[in-house]
């Protein structure tokens, strides 16, 4: 559920005319960056891919047999207070969640440092390098006093934790002196130069030039300036095309100049240079500066570098930086046959046809269960929870096993089995039963479980998720070698070839995907309560 929370639907900036026509065929893809860990009593590390900040959690955190969930978020936009004339931030927001407080030792947050103070003794004088953490994002926060330094990260140690909170390392003044402005004249920062953009190149497309202090950078952008019509699109997620850090000795306006190297691909004439203002940058801004690029001519896509000079404004060049662009995207394979096709390709379709391997056949049996339990109370949820069991007073409920579940709340633990009771299974508090053995059951009403109705039950939640068609094609087409017993398992036993087909297929994986073709169509058809992913893991 905290995965699902932290998705959104997302468009793949491939074809967005054909998926703004056919509802359902949209990729999705996740916007926001965030780890979830579960840690035991032996302790480990919880870090996320993309950014070198972690939490470290020691052995004997909990007791032995409880564990410790763990959740990760970082956000480069900090909050506002924190970047003043005396202190500004020098790392990401990392925002921390903690399942369980029942802890014997603390933990200790590692945080990478942007920046360091400079040498010269006034800097070093002035300036100090603290730990902040709050319980809410925009505060306030309080200084940590058990914060050390190693190299470029800081390690805060943290003995009284919270289920969630922030932390993040800034720089605090104690004075102003001239020459100096603010905090930020006694710092040695670096800036971020980015440039993100589509997986493929196409004929006309948008680019976006990130701008930040933070070394940071997510691999995946989500972009929504995006208008068609009158409504505005869900977001794109944009692809990291390559990064360059810059050492600037004082923060300045700056101008960026976009230019295309050995392309016919141009840029937009308004899009040909952006202005970075040191004020937005010194407040922990993160500054996105979209583009359009366009092919002229009529010769082939082909691959370019994307030139950005940057310059003061006094003309005064800083960087010249270079950034490859991705691939064409690939033409597939449809598109390459021919139109007209011989009758021996036509001859070897039909002798392939004929050809079926034998697959092991799903056996749907019933299950011998030798552990039940009666209801000792009603229980009806408000809303309904599809992991959760409602039943009645007095009610026979078949356990799956007698092994249990712990869930551990703010408050307290609970205790919980997983249970059948009609046609669906779920977790039922210990407490509100009282076990049975097979002999003392008196009424086997709607406790008859087969092997078909525990396969559809234990794929239900993937109901309920979002994916990626072209990663689950490439998936389905490189593990099932036969599209008749694949067609067979989803009922399309009585389909043709041709009927299921429509382009021309070279090979068993081409059959396997018009197969998987036919099963999304059908699943995103009108009044159809089929759904793709759940079908396709209860045939798989």
């Amino acid at each position: 559920m905290a995965w699902l929370s932290h998705r959104q639907l997302t468009r793949s900036c491939l074809d967005l005319g054909l998926m703004s026509q056919s509802p359902g065929w949209a990729q999705t893809q996740a916007t926001d960056y965030m780890t979830i860990c579960r840690i035991d009593h032996n302790g480990g590390l919880v870090s996320l891919p993309d950014s070198q900040n972690s939490i470290c959690i020691p052995e004997g955190h909990v007791p032995p047999g409880q564990v410790q969930e763990v959740s990760l978020k970082v956000n480069l936009e900090t909050p506002h207070g924190l970047n003043t004339l005396y202190t500004t931030t020098m790392s990401p927001l990392l925002e921390v969640g903690l399942s369980n407080l029942n802890t014997k030792e603390g933990i200790t947050v590692e945080l990478k440092l942007d920046g360091v103070v400079k040498n010269d003794p006034l800097s070093q004088v002035m300036t100090t390098l603290v730990g902040l953490v709050s319980d809410k994002k925009e505060g306030p926060y309080g200084k940590v006093k058990d914060c050390y330094i190693q190299e470029n990260v800081m390690q805060i140690k943290l003995q009284h934790l919270r289920n969630h909170f922030y932390a993040i390392a800034a720089a605090e003044a104690t004075d102003i002196q001239f020459p100096a402005t603010s905090v930020w004249d006694y710092l040695d920062h670096k800036l971020m130069v980015a440039v993100y953009g589509p997986r493929y190149i196409h004929p006309s497309f948008k680019a976006v030039m990130v701008v930040s202090c933070h070394n940071d950078i997510p691999s995946r952008l989500p972009f929504s300036d995006i208008r068609r019509g009158n409504r505005n699109l869900p977001p794109v997620v944009l692809h990291l095309w390559g990064k360059h850090q810059l050492k600037i000795e004082t923060l300045k306006d700056l101008l960026v100049d976009i230019g295309i190297t050995n392309s016919t691909f141009k840029v937009k004439a308004e899009d040909e240079r952006k202005e970075v203002k040191p004020s937005k940058l010194k407040l922990e801004k993160v500054l996105h500066f979209p583009f359009e690029l366009f092919h002229s001519g009529n010769a082939q896509i082909t691959c370019f570098d994307i030139d950005l000079q940057v310059q003061e404004s006094n003309s005064v060049t800083i960087a010249n930086v270079l950034v490859p662009s991705p691939t064409v995207a690939p033409v597939r394979s449809e598109k390459r046959a021919s139109k007209q096709l011989g009758s021996q390709m036509e001859m070897e379709r039909y002798i392939l046809e004929e050809v079926v391997i034998e697959s092991l056949k799903f056996q749907d049996i019933s299950l011998n269960l030798q552990w039940y339990g009666v209801a000792l109370k009603s229980v009806l949820r408000q809303p309904r929870m599809e992991y959760l069991l409602e039943y009645f007073k007095g009610d026979t409920l078949a356990l799956l096993s007698r092994e249990t579940v712990w869930s551990i709340g703010n408050f307290k633990e609970k205790e919980w089995y997983i249970g059948f009771l009609r046609g669906r299974t779920g977790l039922v508090h210990c407490k509100n039963l009282k076990l049975i053995t097979r002999e003392q059951v008196i009424d086997f009403t709607g406790i008859n479980i087969t092997t078909e109705v525990l396969l559809d039950n234990m794929t239900l939640p993937f109901r309920k998720l979002t994916y990626m068609y072209s990663a689950i094609q490439t998936l389905v087409t490189a593990h099932i070698t036969s599209w008749r017993n694949f067609a067979d398992a989803l009922g399309y036993s009585n389909l043709s070839l041709d009927t299921i087909t429509h382009r021309h297929t070279e090979n068993e994986a081409d059959k396997v995907a018009c197969v998987l073709e036919k099963l999304k169509e059908d699943c995103h058809a009108e009044k159809s309560r089929r759904k793709f992913q759940h079908k396709l893991m209860v045939v798989s």
